[in-house]
């Protein structure tokens, strides 16, 4: 039976900035969740990606615009996860999925479609289990998940067989006791083939089973249990299985899973002999869907991505992996992340928005909170509820403060200023004469005011908001925060240890020295002369001197610390929060710093207190938390679901040798086709190596040795690319040198050295 589609044109994608991620190398080729993507191996510029709701989307230039083809009729829960395309008849296309129950099939690249699988159950396809056999494309296979059937056709998947049911033996507890052994399908998460046998099948199972055929899918044996034996039933699922293009026998598998008892069962695992063994090579703890791979050079990269359903806020049981993307170029040894350099998608924008800022007026019930999108929340009983602003300004918020309890002042990217002279309930755009970011407003009084953003800009106001002029920084860094203390005396921390002072009221401003180029996120006065500033890695500074002189405090963490308050400054309390839910609580001037229990990992950018023990720290996707007791104790009030930033398919696409990973998601299906910004995925800090750069621009490290291996010592780019590299006996306690950069250009770098059982890499600067 055939159907004939509607065919709709989705857009010309091109025209819309927002559907790219600008500056990160990630391109957003559809802003609808995509589970699936194929390329017409005869023509790149043909791709297919499978949609929710019987929708396909088809593009003939390249993924520049789009096609939505609608399979019958819309329906919102089914999502087509399996789309192929015959590599040789490239008219041939077929496609299956979740909640669709069938599998389909055109020959006309999705013109039109025929239901080729009758079978008796609903037939669900779970992860990647769809497939046509190298060199023999006539034949194709399907594994079955409800029922753990295979299925093959040899007729390009015209008519299909039924051909084999996976079957495992189990033990039962008999209802008087007994134990019974009982053979029962295998629910099936994936399947896999290999090039160079293609006889040769594999199915990884939602048990963490993987089970290997040598006779084409005949008969079928357990291999390989890739979990506890503790495990939570069918919530261990290998939704992923697939073989290197460089060595067949180098293959890579991924298990997804969603209930926090099964933590530690999930990762990424590696088989170098076909299939039948399998190492778990990193993310133990996090659920993975998505993972693709292709030779590179003598090692294999690999891109893996993440998947969990638990979008709660309170993260000490939540699962890691939505939002996770991660990258090896050695086979699996080492890893980078994009997690923060994606556009990720968000349900609800503004109730997810990153909060920037959190201000209560002084003595006052009164606070508010303001972030992306024009995010802007007030409350009146110090932070225990919080009600939504009407801001009708398009700003990405960044700050805001009340001179008195009507007028306030909100400050956002691209120069945006809004002003409100009834309490926040309505607010009117002001012209600030640029267009620089603008991170944060502080006023002397009620006229005078100063705010300060990126390149290093300072506007002023004499007039509480009503007009700005600029005022001369000396710096082109990107400032982050200011305070006076009072009508003359006032400070602004930045980038790269930026850290300025005015005496004269902020007519001038003068830099002050503080021994790193580290970013300072924030401050704190307690006068003129005692002043402390966090920032990135965990770094406080202290002075209590004016600054001439400063000390670095033990804060005992590596996160970016994003906000200070001191909440006594006669006993010298103080608070700090930051990454991935970091609370940092000293009672003795910063001598010591003990960490508090936050209940999530989001990380949190700001913070405020009504007084010296009513306090909110917030940050990510509109997490609020709130303390009583002075930073002792600390509970969610307000959170949201976070981006749909879940995983479906990863693929290597495109010419040999010049492929480029195409990843579908909840977000919408991106393609990496430039240079993307990475991390590190460890940040370590290790004292077993340290490593510094020469004023030659030459690299020394000195590493604590603990076997006698041949050491590689490998300096990597941001970029994950591997730049240089020497070996060094490992005979020695300690092994050292200087490495030439041979001409290295100014930037961040990675110094990475290991054997044949360890790994440890450290980050340096070329200045």
């Amino acid at each position: 039976m055939k159907r004939t589609l509607l065919l709709i044109t989705l857009m010309v994608f091109a025209l819309f900035n927002s559907l790219y991620a600008d500056g990160t190398g990630w391109r957003r080729l559809i802003a609808q969740p995509t589970f699936d993507v194929a390329m017409n191996p005869l023509n790149h510029n043909t791709i297919f990606a499978g949609g929710e709701g019987r929708v396909l989307y088809r593009s003939y230039d390249g993924g520049v615009n789009w096609d939505t083809l609608v399979v019958g009729f819309k329906f919102g829960s089914v999502i087509f996860n399996n789309v192929i395309l015959n590599p040789v008849d490239t008219n041939i296309l077929l496609v299956g999925g979740l909640k669709f129950g069938m599998l389909i099939r055109s020959t006309d690249q999705g013109n039109n479609w025929e239901y080729v699988i009758n079978s008796p159950s609903s037939l669900e396809l779970n992860g990647k289990s769809l497939m046509f056999k190298p060199g023999e494309w006539d034949t194709c296979y399907l594994g079955e998940f409800r029922y753990g059937k295979i299925f093959r056709s040899i007729d390009k998947g015209k008519t299909w067989d039924s051909l084999s049911q996976v079957m495992v033996w189990r033990k039962y507890n008999n209802l008087d006791g007994t134990i019974i052994d009982t053979l029962v399908s295998v629910p099936i998460g994936c399947t896999g083939i290999r090039e160079d046998s293609t006889n040769i099948l594999l199915v990884g199972s939602t048990t963490g089973e993987m089970f290997i055929s040598q006779d084409g899918g005949l008969v079928w044996n357990r291999t390989a249990v890739l979990t506890r034996p503790d495990s939570a039933w069918n919530d261990c699922e290998i939704t992923r299985v697939t073989f290197s293009d460089r060595d067949p026998r180098v293959g890579f598998a991924v298990i997804t899973y969603l209930f926090p008892k099964n933590t530690n069962n999930g990762g990424c695992f590696k088989t170098t002999d076909g299939g039948y063994n399998w190492e778990r090579v990193a993310f133990k703890d996090t659920s993975m869907w998505a993972v693709a791979v292709r030779g590179f050079g003598n090692t294999d990269e690999v891109f893996v991505g993440g998947y969990t359903e638990d979008f709660y806020a309170h993260d000490t049981s939540k699962v890691p992996g939505v939002g996770i993307v991660r990258r090896s170029q050695d086979g699996g040894k080492t890893w980078w992340s994009y997690d923060q350099h994606i556009d990720w998608a968000l349900k609800d924008p503004k109730s997810n928005a990153q909060m920037n800022s959190v201000y209560f007026r002084p003595k006052s019930d009164t606070g508010f909170a303001c972030g992306l999108y024009s995010a802007m929340f007030k409350t009146t009983d110090r932070g225990e509820n919080w009600s939504d602003v009407l801001y009708p300004l398009k700003h990405y918020l960044r700050g805001v403060q009340f001179v008195d309890h009507k007028i306030g002042i909100s400050v956002a990217d691209n120069g945006k200023i809004g002003r409100s002279v009834n309490g926040g309930w309505d607010w009117s755009e002001i012209n600030s004469g640029i267009n620089n970011d603008l991170m944060s407003v502080f006023f002397i009084d009620k006229k005078k005011g100063f705010a300060v953003g990126s390149n290093g800009v300072i506007i002023s106001t004499a007039d509480t908001g009503k007009t700005w002029q600029k005022v001369n920084s000396g710096v082109t860094d990107w400032l982050k925060k200011i305070i006076f203390i009072n009508n003359q005396i006032g400070f602004i921390c930045g980038n790269n240890g930026t850290f300025l002072k005015t005496t004269d009221g902020g007519s001038n401003w003068n830099k002050i020295n503080l021994n790193t180029n580290l970013h300072i996120q924030s401050f704190d006065i307690v006068n003129e002369q005692t002043i402390y500033l966090t920032g990135y890695s965990g770094l406080i500074l202290k002075t209590v001197d004016g600054g001439s002189n400063w000390s670095k405090l033990n804060s005992g963490t590596e996160q970016n610390l994003n906000a200070i308050s001191i909440i006594d400054k006669a006993n010298g309390i103080i608070i700090v929060t930051g990454d991935l839910g970091t609370i940092l609580k000293s009672t003795d001037a910063g001598l010591s710093w003990t960490t508090k229990t936050s209940n999530t990992i989001r990380h949190l950018y700001s913070m405020g207190f009504s007084d010296g023990l009513n306090g909110t720290t917030a940050g990510q996707w509109g997490t609020m938390l709130r303390t009583t007791d002075g930073g002792e104790n600390w509970w969610i009030t307000k959170w949201n679901g976070g981006p749909w930033a879940n995983m479906w398919s990863m693929r290597f696409l495109g010419t040999k040798g010049q492929e480029k990973l195409y990843m579908a998601s909840e977000a919408g299906l991106f393609v990496l086709d430039n240079p993307s910004f990475v991390e590190q995925f460890n940040d370590y800090e290790n004292n077993e190596l340290k490593v510094f750069a020469l004023p030659d621009n030459s690299v020394f490290f000195e590493y604590r040795n603990s076997s006698n291996s041949l050491k590689t010592v490998s300096i990597y780019s941001l970029l994950g690319r591997e730049l240089l590299k020497n070996e060094f006996a490992g005979d020695n306690d300690i092994i050292s040198s200087v490495i030439p950069t041979n001409g290295l250009t100014k930037g961040v770098y990675f110094l990475r050295i290991s054997d044949d059982r360890n790994s440890v890499v450290k980050k340096f600067i070329l200045e």
